[in-house]
């Protein structure tokens, strides 16, 4: 300290203040306008310190995600589109039921239910005119609701005269009511008690013969039976029940 000023030590010192000064005062004095288009960089910029006010979020692209969220009201039109035209397919198939409904109505000529049965069913058998003898009888058909078999027939069993078509009538139930048998041109020729069979003789010989089987719970089994050229007995039963 003792050394003299001199002029270059005096120059130093004066250029170190203004340089630390200057420093300073540009730190705290910059502006948009002291800095060049696109030459600051993130990394200059302190982590989540921006927000909604310093960016103009028009300038900024689609995040991928959001775009979903674009598209959810087109699913949920789409959706709706879809029930939609479900809602048309079950009108649909509502009046397509509808439709069904009258066209059998109209089958019935409308009738109420109640004037009509339900549906019946039809069997078929066949088997010899003229069985040899007692065990070479067959069942023709049987309808258990009804309790009845039918079964042809030898003309030992039912008496009936060489050369007349017979059948026989088994009551399967073991209890219970008898079944009525009704022929198409005599009328009332018989009844078979439970558990019991009984044969009859057809009224036109030996061709065709034709039945009626019914008892006390209203069913009733509808029989018609012919002879071919081959000797051979073909019945066909038609069940009918309320």
């Amino acid at each position: 300290m003792r050394r003299p000023f001199t002029y270059a030590n005096v120059v130093a010192t004066l250029a170190l203040f203004v340089a630390l000064g200057g420093t300073s005062y540009a730190a705290l004095k910059i502006t948009s306008k002291d800095i060049v288009n696109r030459t600051i960089k993130g990394g200059d910029v302190a982590k989540d310190t921006l927000g909604g006010t310093e960016i103009r979020e028009k300038s900024l692209k689609q995040v991928p995600s959001a775009a979903r969220a674009t598209t959810a009201s087109s699913a949920d039109v789409s959706k709706n589109a879809d029930v939609a035209t479900q809602a048309t397919h079950a009108t649909t198939a509502d009046s397509a039921t509808a439709a069904a409904s009258a066209a059998n109505a109209q089958q019935l000529a409308g009738e109420a239910a109640g004037a009509f049965e339900k549906s019946s069913r039809t069997s078929f058998g066949s088997a010899s005119a003229a069985p040899a003898n007692g065990s070479a009888e067959t069942t023709l058909f049987t309808w258990p609701e009804l309790g009845v078999s039918l079964t042809n027939a030898t003309d030992a069993h039912a008496g009936c005269g060489a050369g007349t078509l017979a059948l026989g009538v088994k009551n399967t139930k073991t209890t219970g009511s008898a079944t009525e048998v009704f022929e198409d041109r005599q009328g009332s020729i018989g009844t078979v008690n439970a558990a019991q069979t009984a044969y009859f003789c057809s009224a036109t010989g030996t061709n065709d013969f034709q039945l009626v089987l019914t008892d006390a719970s209203d069913r009733a089994l509808f029989v018609t039976c012919v002879v071919g050229a081959d000797d051979k007995l073909r019945c066909l039963g038609t069940r009918s029940e309320p």
